[in-house]
C-alpha cells in the first residue's frame, strides 16, 4: 500500500505526524478520502491513485471483501474473533509506514542478501490485552521474521483447510495468475501477516494480510542498516510500544540540513532515526552485545550521518558533535547526582543536630507518605478514608510491625502529635495515649509506639469481627497501667518532679 519512494518527498518537513497516507502515493487527503467500492478498506487521495492501483489491488480487494463477508457471518457467533480482528486492521493502519520500514531492512532490499519477495513474506506475531485505550499499548511484539510463504501459512492455519486457502491466495498469489505475473506483483506489493496469539499456549485468534508496496527502484545502498540481520525487530518493537517523536526540532542534533529518510518512519524525522542509531549502537558496543572493531563502528556511524543527508565531508565533524554533547550531558548528568547526594547529605546533618523533638518533626514532614495507614488508625478512622492533605496508599499495608525500626516507630509518634486537625476526631483513649506519649522520654518511643501499632491493628481487625469493644477495654488497661509506672512521683535535687504532658504544637 505504501510507495517507499515517495516518502522523502511526503515527509520532507521535520517533525510531520506519521497519519493516514493515500494506498497508492503516500500523498495527505486533500478533498478526503476514497474508499475503495470493493472492499472498503484501502483508501485514495484521488480517483487517479485509485485507478492506478487497482492492477496490484483487483485480487486483495476481492480476497478481503471475502473475508469480510465471512467475518459479518460470524460476527454474533465469535464477538472476541471480531474485536481481535478489528483492533489488528487498526493496528496495521496506525503501524503502516513503521511497518514498511521494517520490510526494507527485514529483506535488505539493495543488498546481495536481499530476500525474494515472491517466495518469501513477513509474519507480525502480537499478543493482544483489549484494556488499553491505546491501540499500540493493546498489542505486544511477540516475534516478527521472514519465512517462505508456504511454511508461514502451514504453520498459521494448522488444521483450518479453509482459512488456508484465502490465506494462500491474499498472502501467496492467485494460484491463476502465471509465475511471471506473480513476480510483477510482489515486486510491487509486499504481504505482511499480522496475527495475535496467547502467549502461554501460541494459539492463533486473529489473521490479517497486510500489502506494502515496494518499487521495484528502490535501492536503499546508501540507507543507514542495523548493525545485525535481527536488529531491525528492535527498531520495530521501539517503535510500536512509543508514539513517534512530534517535535524533531526539539532534539537539536545538528545541521538543519538532514533531509527526510526512511528512518522518519518510526521515529518522526531522520534526526530522531540518527540519534536513535547512534544510541543504539554506541550501547551494543560499550556492553559487548555487538563485536565489530572501533573502526567498523566509526564506519557505521559516518553511514548512518551520510544517510541522513549530510555531505560527507561532515560525517566526522558531526559525530564528533554528537560525542561531543553526549560528554557534556553526562558531565552536567553527574554534576546534578552530585548537588543532590550532597543536600540530601546537609539535610540529614541538620536532622542530626536538632533536639529530638524538632528532629521527629522534620523527619515527619520529609517521610510521612511512606505510612498512612498507621495515621488513620491513630485518628480513630478506618484505613482508606481520605483526610485532606494525605495521599492515601491503597493496600500499602504497614501492619508487619517487624519491618519497623526505631526511626520509623519515633517518625509515627511525631506525626500524631505535630497534626492539628486530628485533635477533633481522636476518641477519648487515643487521646490519652497521645498525651501519655508525649511526655514519655524519647528512649522509650520506639517500645511504646510499636505497642500502640499493635493495638491499633487489632483495633482494625476487630473492628470487621464486630470486636472493638473488648480490644478498646483490654488496650485502655495497658495504657493506665503504663501512666501509672510512669508518672510515679520522683526526687531530683531535693525537689518533687512529674512527668506532665506536652501540649503538641505545630512545626
Amino acid at each position: 500500500m505504501f510507495n517507499l519512494d515517495s516518502i522523502t518527498k511526503q515527509l520532507r518537513q521535520m517533525g510531520q505526524p506519521s497519519g493516514p497516507r493515500c494506498d497508492n502515493c503516500l500523498g495527505p487527503s486533500i478533498d478526503g478520502w476514497k474508499r475503495c467500492t470493493g472492499c472498503e478498506e484501502s483508501r485514495y487521495c484521488s480517483k487517479a491513485c485509485a485507478k492506478a492501483h487497482w492492477p496490484s489491488h483487483k485480487n486483495r480487494c476481492k480476497n478481503t471483501k471475502r473475508f469480510n463477508d465471512d467475518r459479518e457471518a460470524h460476527a454474533l457467533e465469535s464477538p472476541q474473533f471480531v474485536a481481535r480482528y478489528d483492533a489488528l486492521k487498526k493496528l496495521a493502519d496506525v503501524l503502516a509506514l513503521e511497518v514498511a520500514e521494517a520490510a526494507c531492512y527485514a529483506f535488505r532490499f539493495g543488498y546481495p542478501d536481499e530476500a525474494s519477495t515472491t517466495t518469501h513474506g513477513l509474519l507480525l506475531a502480537f499478543s493482544f490485552d483489549p484494556q488499553p485505550t491505546e491501540i499500540r499499548e493493546q498489542f505486544g511484539l511477540i516475534a516478527a521474521s521472514v519465512n517462505g510463504k508456504q511454511d508461514t501459512i502451514a504453520r498459521v492455519c494448522v488444521g483450518n483447510l479453509g482459512l488456508q486457502k484465502n490465506l494462500a491466495e491474499m498472502f501467496c498469489g492467485s494460484p491463476d495468475h502465471s509465475e511471471a505475473r506473480r513476480a510483477e506483483t510482489h515486486q510491487r506489493s509486499l504481504p505482511v501477516l499480522f496475527v495475535t496469539q496467547d502467549k502461554g499456549t501460541s494459539d492463533i485468534n486473529a489473521v490479517l494480510v497486510f500489502s506494502v508496496n515496494i518499487d521495484a527502484n528502490f535501492e536503499p545502498v546508501n540507507r543507514p542498516l542495523p548493525p545485525r540481520f535481527d536488529d531491525w525487530t528492535l527498531l520495530l518493537r521501539s517503535s510500536i510500544s512509543r508514539p513517534p517523536h512530534r517535535n524533531a526540532v526539539d532534539l537539536k542534533l545538528g545541521p538543519r540540513y538532514y533531509q527526510a529518510l526512511y528512518g522518519t518512519l518510526a521515529c518522526g524525522s531522520s534526526e530522531a532515526y540518527l540519534e536513535y542509531c547512534l544510541k543504539q549502537r554506541t550501547k551494543a558496543y560499550d556492553d559487548g552485545s555487538l563485536t565489530f572493531d572501533v573502526d567498523e563502528f566509526a564506519m557505521m556511524n559516518q553511514q548512518a550521518v551520510v544517510a541522513c543527508g549530510a555531505p560527507a565531508e561532515d560525517a566526522q565533524a558531526i559525530l564528533d558533535q554528537w560525542a561531543k554533547r553526549k560528554q557534556l550531558n553526562a558531565k552536567k548528568n553527574a554534576r546534578k547526582n552530585a548537588k543532590a547526594k550532597e543536600r540530601k547529605r546537609l539535610d540529614r546533618e541538620a536532622l542530626d543536630a536538632l533536639p529530638p523533638l524538632n528532629y521527629l518533626r522534620a523527619w515527619l514532614w520529609t517521610h510521612f507518605f511512606r505510612h498512612p495507614i498507621v495515621v488513620l488508625a491513630f485518628a480513630g478512622q478506618d484505613p482508606g478514608d481520605e483526610i485532606p492533605g494525605f495521599y492515601v496508599h491503597q493496600g500499602n499495608s504497614i501492619f508487619d510491625n517487624s519491618k519497623m525500626d526505631d526511626k520509623a516507630c519515633r517518625r509515627v509518634y511525631e506525626m500524631v502529635q505535630v497534626i492539628p486537625e486530628f485533635a477533633e476526631t481522636r476518641p477519648a483513649d487515643t487521646t490519652e495515649r497521645l498525651s501519655f506519649l508525649l511526655s514519655a522520654p524519647v528512649a522509650d518511643l520506639p517500645a511504646l509506639i510499636k505497642q500502640w501499632v499493635d493495638d491499633e491493628t487489632d483495633r482494625f481487625k476487630a473492628r470487621i469481627e464486630g470486636r472493638t469493644q473488648e480490644l478498646d477495654t483490654a488496650a485502655s488497661k495497658r495504657a493506665n497501667q503504663h501512666v501509672k509506672e510512669q508518672t510515679k512521683p520522683t526526687t531530683e535535687g531535693g525537689e518533687k518532679r512529674i512527668w506532665l504532658p506536652v501540649i503538641a504544637t505545630n512545626p
